[in-house]
Order: structure tokens, then sequence, then C-alpha cells
């Protein structure tokens, strides 16, 4: 019985360790066995390729773009891209900011962050009870602390 513990212990670690992104030789060489083995216990515990190893690796290559850049996975970004999508939005506000002189310290990820929580991300808009993300009192910069999503409560003035 103890045994038995031992080689689930020794399971569950190889499975884990796997899922991290170390491949089945790697594995294989730490535990002593080769890499077929390992991929015989992992698959026994339900554990396909594409869950770990070098799939995982690739992954986090192709994902380091985008996390040092907005935040998230390219997964996640891909629904965010297109003419009237959150990333286009975000970068006409900042484009707007910047033209009328006013400090932007805000990136992607802290911009969509607010609207998600607000959710009123489908209700945007300059007309009477829709929503936009503003400066407390029209001063200071774009920032986390310096901005809020509220409802439009009259007519909105366009500079």
């Amino acid at each position: 019985m103890l045994n038995a513990c031992k080689r689930s212990d020794r399971a569950e670690a190889m499975t884990t360790l796997f899922k991290d992104g170390a491949t089945l030789a790697e594995i294989g060489q730490r535990y002593q066995v080769t890499r077929e083995r390992v991929r015989q216990i992992i698959t026994d515990r339900g554990v396909h390729r594409t869950d770990g190893g070098a799939h995982v690796r690739a992954q986090r290559k192709t994902d380091a773009p985008y996390l040092k850049k907005w935040g998230h996975t390219k997964a996640a970004h891909i629904p965010l891209r297109g003419p009237d999508s959150p990333r286009s939005r975000f970068a006409h506000q900042r484009q707007n900011a910047k033209e009328h002189g006013i400090l932007w310290d805000l990136t992607f990820a802290d911009w969509w962050k607010m609207w998600e929580q607000s959710g009123h991300w489908a209700a945007r808009g300059r007309r009477h009870g829709q929503y936009v993300m503003s400066r407390v009192n029209r001063a200071g910069p774009y920032s986390t602390a310096n901005v809020g999503i509220q409802a439009v409560t009259g007519l909105v003035r366009r500079r």
C-alpha cells in the first residue's frame, strides 16, 4: 500500500511538472524512467500532450509579447480587435487625450478592466443615459486613480 501511495505522489508530481512546461524527457531524467513511461503515466491521469510540455512552452513564447504590451494573452487579445473593438476604442480615446494635451497614464489592461468591471461597455456613448470614462472634475491625467465610468446626465460638450 505504501508503494502505491508513492507511485500516486510521483504520478501527480510528473503531471504537475508536465503542465508547468517540463518536457517528457526532462521529467523522465528526473525520475529515472523513459519519456515513454512518463507519457503513459500522465496519460493515465487524463493529461493530453497539448496540456503541457513543449506545447505550454511554445504558448508562453507566443503570449510573452502580448502580456508585455497589453497585459493579456494572444487568445484574449484576438476578440479585442476590429473597428469598434475595445482595442480600437482605447487607441481612439488615448489619441483624443493626446490631441487635447491631457496626460494619458493608462495601459490597455487598466482601461479595459475598468470597463469590464463597470458592466457598461455595451451602453457606452455620449447620449443621455449612456456611459463614458471621465476624469474627476475634468482635471488631471487619465490614470487609474483619476478616472471612472459615469452615466451621461446631460449634454456632453464637444471641444
